[in-house]
This record gives structure tokens, C-alpha cells and sequence, in this order.
């Protein structure tokens, strides 16, 4: 069975897409229980007259999206990756690294995250990567999306070392709105 590219299934992308963003307004949810200033990405999809999902070029979309802002005088970026698989701290997550977003993604954005946040679908837990503290660590791993229809796709992998837990990332950012006088 031949699975169509995410990207060229309109339906596909839609239903990541949408999950994907349940996902950030969940993490930015929980960043404004604890203070934070937070903006978080509108999710544009419509329907076309012949039933099909319309939506923004991929290319357009993933250069400038940026799923979660924190803060006022200095906004930080953050992206976040839900994962299908359980983990609840950095200790049991079931691989040696954390892929953290594509090698194409990266090299194409616009606005780079500042922090990379991954979320489990099953546990909910949270974990954080400081990407200036740890980009000259992370490696670049090939691996398939079988959801998504990606056979073979060159990403980003933080060591585990560098996870963090969602109160550090909390504590990180609320320092970081001090240092600009909030």
C-alpha cells in the first residue's frame, strides 16, 4: 500500500495539523496557569466547494509558523512535538535521543525556537530542550514517518542529558521575564 506524503494529503495534513495544535494550546494552557504571557498559533484550515480541506502552502506555513510565544518584552518561541509514545521524565524515554524537528524544517524556518517541547499523547508530560544550551550536542539521525508517509527523512536528535522537565522550563521562562523587567 502506498501512502501519500503527508503534505500532498490534504486530509492527512489536516488531521496532523489539528492534532498537532491540540497539543500546543494544551502546553500553552499550561504555561498560562503558571503566569506566563502566552500567544499561541491559530490553526487555518477551511473547507473548498468541492469538499477537498484548503489550507496555506506547506512551504509557506512551516517557514513562518511558530507554535507557542512566551513572554512581553522578549517573546521566546516554542516549538512542540507530540509523541505516541509514554514517557514521563528524560530516565524513561524510550529511545537514546529525543528527535527534536527535521534538518529541512530547521534550515527553512524564519523565527528558530528557542525551546523545543515534547509532549507525550499518553502520559501528558512534558519535557523541554534549550536549543541555544544544546544544538552544538544534538546529532542528525535518519528516520521514517509511517503516519505521515515520510520513508526516509533527515532530523535533528537532542541527547536525553539535555531534557528537562516541565517546572525547569517553567522556572526558565519566568527568569527570563524578570531579566527584561516584567
Amino acid at each position: 500500500m502506498t501512502v501519500t506524503p503527508w503534505n500532498k494529503n490534504d486530509e492527512l495534513f489536516a488531521s496532523e495539523l489539528a492534532k498537532g495544535h491540540a497539543w500546543q494550546l494544551y502546553v500553552a494552557m499550561k504555561l498560562l496557569q503558571r503566569g506566563l504571557v502566552v500567544q499561541c498559533s491559530k490553526l487555518e484550515l477551511w473547507r473548498t466547494e468541492s469538499g477537498l480541506v484548503g489550507r496555506p502552502p506547506i512551504e509557506d506555513f512551516t517557514k513562518s509558523d511558530v507554535d507557542i510565544l512566551v513572554g512581553r518584552d522578549r517573546v521566546i518561541p516554542i516549538e512542540v512535538k507530540s509523541r505516541r509514545f509514554a514517557f514521563r521524565t528524560a530516565k524513561d524515554y524510550p529511545y537514546k535521543d529525543a528527535m527534536v524537528g527535521t534538518v529541512d524544517s530547521w534550515e527553512q524556518t524564519t523565527t528558530r525556537p528557542e525551546v523545543v517541547v515534547l509532549i507525550s499523547q499518553k502520559t501528558r508530560a512534558i519535557l523541554a530542550v534549550n536549543v541555544a544550551d544544546t544544538f552544538s550536542n544534538w546529532t542528525i539521525e535518519e528516520n521514517d514517518d509511517g503516519v505521515r508517509g515520510i520513508a526516509s527523512e533527515r532530523s535533528y536528535c537532542c541527547p536525553l542529558k539535555h531534557l528537562r522537565p516541565f517546572p525547569k522550563l517553567v522556572e526558565w521562562l519566568q527568569q527570563m521575564e524578570t531579566v527584561c523587567g516584567l
